[in-house]
Parts: C-alpha cells; structure tokens; sequence
C-alpha cells in the first residue's frame, strides 16, 4: 500500500512525469512547473514544447515573450507553435518583433490564424528555411495567406491543413510526403492537381468539395492521376458533386477503409444497390462508412431506404442506418448523426427508428418553437451549447412549465456550459432561466435576446445564480443608458469575464471598465455616428482607468458598430 507521501504528484517515476507534462501547454508547463524545484526543471529542459497562444491574454503572452528571449535553451525545445490575430489582433506582428522565427530550429508545427499582409513577407523568407517543418496550418487569412502557400517547403512536410477557399491557389508541387490533407473548401480541379503529387496521402478532410462549373476534366483526371494506394480515410462533409463523379475518384482509393460523405438534395446518392455495387467491386477495403443524404419529398422514398436495411447493410458490415422526412425534405443516415450541431426546426424530422443513441455526437443544439411537445424521438445526451428561439411572448405559466417539461426529456442538461435564448420577454424568463441553471451545474456562458432586464435583476434567486456561474455574458440587445441601471449590473455580475451590450454614454463605459475587476474583454455596439477615434483617443487620456486595452473593430453595419476593448489588469503601457 503506497504511503501518503508517494501519493504526491512531486514523487512520481521520471516517465510518468514527463508523460504528464507532454499533455500540456509549454506556456502553462513553465509557468506552473518550471523553477519549482531542481528535478522539475531539469525535466522540462529534456521535451519538446508546444506553445499555444491563440487565446492568451496578453499580459501573459508579453511576459512569457521576454522570459523566452532571454533563454535559448527552451527556443530550441520548441517543437509546435500556434499564432493568431483573432482575439488579440496584432499578436503575430508582435511575436515577430520579439523573435526571428529562424532561432527556433526544431519547430515542427506551426498554424498561423488570420495573419494579416504585415506578417506574410516575414513568413515567406523564414518558412523555406524549416528543414525540420511537418505540419503547417492556415486559417481564416483570406488570400492574404495564399501567398505562403506557393512557398511551402511541401517535399518535407507531412500534415497540411488549409481552412479558408484555395480556389485561386497555385500549388508547386513536384514530390510530397503529404499524409494528411485538410481543405476546408476546394474544388475537384485542385483536389486532383493536387493529388497528383501526394502518392503518400492516407488522410484527406475537405469540409465543402464544390461545384466547379467550368469545362470537365475527367479524361484529363485519368491520364494523370495515380492509385492512392495508401489513402486509408476521407471524409467530405459537403459534396457538391453526382454519384458518378464519386465512382470516378473512388477508382483511384483502392485500400480505402473509412469514407464519410455528405450530400443534400440528391435522390441519386440514395440508392442501396448501387452502393453495394461500388463497395463490393472497388471500395473492398471500406470498414467504417458514415453518410448523411437529403432528398426533396417525393413518392415511395420509404422503399429507397428500407433497402440501406438488407443483410449485407446490418449483418455483413453493421452500418446502421436511421431515416424519415418532414413537410419538405426526407433524409437517411448512418447512426448516430455524423455532425456535432443539429437544428431542431419547427417541423422536424419524424423518424422511423426508436433510436436513443442517434445524436449522442450532437454537442450544439438549436431549438425553435413550435415543436411538438408529443414528439419524443429526439435525445440529446451530450450538448456543450443549447440556443433557444421561443416565438411566443408572455406566455402563461403553465404553457413554459410544458416547454421545460419537454427540454428536460429530449435534453441533458448536466454538460451544458453554453446556453443562447431568443425571443423572450422577462417575465418568462425568469422561470425558465432557474430550471436551466437546477440542471446544468456547469452553466458558465449566457446569451440573452433582451432589451430590457430591469425585471431579471428583481428576482433575487437568479441574481445569485448568474454572479456566481456566469462568466462570459451577451445582452447585443441590452442597452446600459441609464447610471442605475450600469451600477446595479456591476452589482450582479461582479465577477463577469466576458461581455457584450449596448452603451451609450462615454461615463457608463468608463464605469463598466472601472468596476468590473475580472473582465477581459468588453464588447460594445455604439452608433457610427459616435466616432471610434474618438472614442478610444477619449478613453486613453482617463487617468482613473487603470487598465491596459487593445480595440478592436469586430464587425460593421449600416448603422452601428461593434467595438472590442480587450483588458489586462496592472500591465506596463509602455510595452505595449
């Protein structure tokens, strides 16, 4: 039996330590672990780091920027390196102002998201460089990014990911050790060039493969496109193209062992034998097969699917297959539900089957009203986020009581963090808002669709619940104009991180920033005609705002714009 002190994390073997300490961050490893003791630190400077900056705040990333330029040794223990302009819009150009990404020769991974035209020319000189370099990530850099691609040091790299369109892209590819490619839209054209000089591929992801509309290019395909002999996996979440197109490329996946493939409104796809046919003849290899297809109503679809039920569907290969239709489409797929979001409308599906198990992977939900309450085929055991459209204003007590008697039978709230509701007024809200927080014990972020919570802050209840649980809060529609009504929110949701509103004067800003200690990030909608300059020239002469910001433009309409100050307590201005 192990005493008490061996059960202490700082006397486990070497191996196990290391282990644990390769599961997590290198930022957050040498904040929490190095230093700690001599054997810690020992250990540490023995792995390869990965460094995750996509959401640190920037106190931390400017801390941690001049901890590593002072220390060598840890810029070549870095193996992965992540870099984004999303929530801190100019951290790559920063981290290039501290660092030249040549003193970090054993990085492996790199992913840039949403660079801007600043930091391509710095990328373009360095990554040629990286003899080391076997994944690369891009994403949400429009064609700002596409500049990097033709330059590449491809023949090396192993996994690839392209999240954004590469329609106009122009690969220089000649030989690729490519095994794993994830586009996140593309056309077949560039699918196939590319193909064409990745003969080591064995994991193709492309979200949306679209419709190309120009001239065909299928004699051309089979002139020059080898057997992806080691292609093992692919998934197409969105395929824009006719069954016979995908007989066309399946001929070239002869060891394909996985396949997901999405396609809406296309009697075509649904067609049992012919699917045998293929799977029998030229897919012999397929073991795991996930499909989702649509098609508009029409007479006898009921025969179609029934025969996805035959022996060599349930018995030979064990694809489970559920299917139904509503007032406008019918749909069938594999169970459970290949994506993770799911879309309860009005009229939903009515399926066949009594599944339970149909949408166990379904992590986000949304609801909209006018269901019907009798309809008890749908559960949801895992969701992270719930987003609610209630149609009906001031509805009585025993019409809500009925609503959540329902949500609590097609919905498990134990795993909620996330929770959106639309179309309420606050008088029921109130109701509804306590029985979600009894059943979702890891509630934390609320979106509201409320101008007015003057009666929300009136039930003392649920003012408690949302000061302890809530720390990320949007209330787009809620307007702060009135001081009281600035103070009393301050009150309540005195331990906010995030938040979004409406303000309309200067002062009730100045309050909000002032007064909520533990915010972060403060996103408000003003009028355009209040001119952002001045705004923010305005808020840097305040002598009482004691925090550092950065501002942010996040989005624009015809009328108004939505503006993000992003916060550090007790940071030094003159760094940033």
């Amino acid at each position: 039996m192990l005493q008490k002190d061996e059960m202490k994390f700082e006397f486990l073997p070497n191996d196990i330590l290391i282990r644990c300490f390769q599961y997590l961050d290198g930022v957050d490893l040498l904040y929490s672990f190095d230093e700690l003791n001599h054997r810690f630190t020992k250990l540490i400077r023995t792995i390869p780091l990965k460094l995750d900056f996509r959401s640190i705040p920037k106190l931390k990333f400017i801390t941690f920027c001049t901890f590593l330029s002072e220390n060598q040794t840890i810029k070549h223990q870095i193996s992965s390196l992540q870099l984004s302009n999303e929530i801190f819009h100019d951290q790559i150009e920063k981290f290039l102002s501290w660092f030249s990404l040549t003193e970090f020769p054993h990085l492996q991974r790199l992913s840039l998201i949403a660079i801007d035209e600043y930091d391509v020319q710095e990328f373009k000189t360095a990554l040629p460089l990286f003899p080391r370099l076997l994944s690369f990530r891009l994403i949400n850099s429009s064609q700002i990014g596409e500049h990097l691609l033709s330059i590449l040091p491809l023949s090396k790299l192993r996994q690839l990911s392209i999240l954004q369109s590469i329609d106009n892209v122009k690969f220089t590819l000649q030989s690729s050790t490519i095994t794993y490619l994830n586009l996140s839209q593309c056309n077949i054209n560039i699918l196939y060039d590319l193909l064409k000089h990745m003969s080591l591929l064995k994991y193709l992801t492309i979200e949306n493969l679209c419709k190309n509309y120009s001239s065909s290019t299928k004699q051309k395909i089979s002139q020059e496109i080898s057997p992806l002999n080691y292609l093992k996996q692919i998934i197409f979440n969105q395929f824009e193209y006719s069954f016979n197109d995908f007989e066309s490329f399946s001929s070239f996946t002869p060891n394909l062992q996985s396949l997901t493939l999405v396609k809406h409104y296309d009697i075509e796809m649904i067609d049992a034998k012919r699917w045998q046919r293929l799977i029998t003849s030229t897919l012999s290899k397929l073991i795991n097969f996930h499909f989702l297809f649509s098609t508009h109503l029409v007479d006898d679809i009921n025969k179609k699917f029934e025969q996805f039920r035959s022996r060599f569907w349930r018995r030979d290969h064990r694809w489970l297959v559920d299917y139904g239709s509503n007032e406008i489409a019918s749909i069938i797929h594999t169970i459970p539900y290949i994506f993770d979001r799911y879309v309860l409308h009005s009229y939903p599906i009515q399926y066949q089957l009594d599944n339970l198990n149909r949408f166990d992977r379904i992590r986000y939900l949304s609801l909209y009203n006018g269901f019907n309450r009798d309809q008890y085929l749908y559960y949801f055991s895992n969701l992270n986020s719930f987003e609610w459209h209630r149609e009906h204003l001031n509805e009585d007590d025993l019409t809500i009581e009925r609503d959540l008697k329902y949500l609590s039978r097609i919905i498990n709230f134990f795993q909620l963090e996330h929770l959106t509701m639309y179309n309420n007024s606050t008088d029921d809200i109130n109701l509804i808002l306590l029985e979600i927080f009894k059943q979702a014990p890891r509630l934390y972020s609320l979106s509201l669709g409320l101008v007015n919570w003057k009666n929300l802050f009136q039930n003392k209840e649920l003012c408690q619940c949302l000061n302890r649980r809530i720390r990320i809060l949007n209330g787009q529609h809620y307007k702060l104009s009135r001081t009281d009504d600035v103070e009393e929110f301050c009150r309540i949701f005195s331990h906010i991180e995030q938040f979004k509103c409406r303000v309309t004067k200067r002062k009730h800003l100045l309050y909000l920033l002032n007064n909520l200690s533990y915010l972060a990030v403060l996103k408000v909608i003003v009028l355009k005609s209040n001119h952002r300059q001045s705004l923010f020239r305005w808020l840097k002469k305040k002598p009482e705002l004691d925090v550092a910001f950065l501002v942010q433009e996040i989005a624009s309409s015809n009328q108004d714009e939505e503006i993000c100050i992003w916060l550090d307590r007790n940071i030094d201005k003159t760094m940033i």
